[in-house]
């Protein structure tokens, strides 16, 4: 190789790579969008909506009972009937919506401890147990011992 080749080899290294570089580039396809439970965490919000009247209208038809006002008893009753209605079709929408997020998954969490039963002194029942200790866990609290 005489110094002619050679000056030849080392100006076309250069006019290749900027060549290289004005070639179109191929369109990358876009990062998938980040998943998020927005459906989710409004059915579990509207489903705690939902719990906490059901809750109060269940107290609001003892007072009735208790106070012998059998009209409004019967009527809070019908109320609550519709409002356990509600709450099914809510939860059968949360089982079927899976959660993608951290935040869905906790919010699921929230609706299945307002699922577990207790007994009258506040503890949890037997069979509940194993579900009220995940929910615990995975929200990091009891909510019997603090704020939800």
């Amino acid at each position: 190789m005489n110094r002619r080749d050679l000056t030849r080899s080392v100006i076309a290294l250069p006019v290749g790579f900027v060549a290289l570089h004005a070639l179109p580039v191929p369109a990358q396809a876009a990062p998938p969008a980040a998943e998020t439970d927005a459906e989710l965490l409004a059915l579990c919000r509207r489903y705690m909506t939902a719990e906490r009247r059901y809750t109060f209208l269940c107290d609001q038809e003892e007072i009735a009972q208790e106070a012998g006002q059998k009209e409004r008893e019967a009527r809070i009753g019908d109320l609550i009937r519709r409002a356990v209605e509600y709450q099914q079709d809510l939860l059968a929408q949360i089982v079927d919506t899976p959660a993608r997020t951290v935040g869905g998954v906790r919010a699921k969490a929230k609706v299945c401890m307002s699922r577990v039963q207790t007994w009258a002194t506040g503890s949890v029942m037997e069979s509940d147990q194993p579900m009220w200790s995940l929910c615990r866990d995975l929200l990091g609290y009891d909510p019997g011992e603090s704020a939800a």
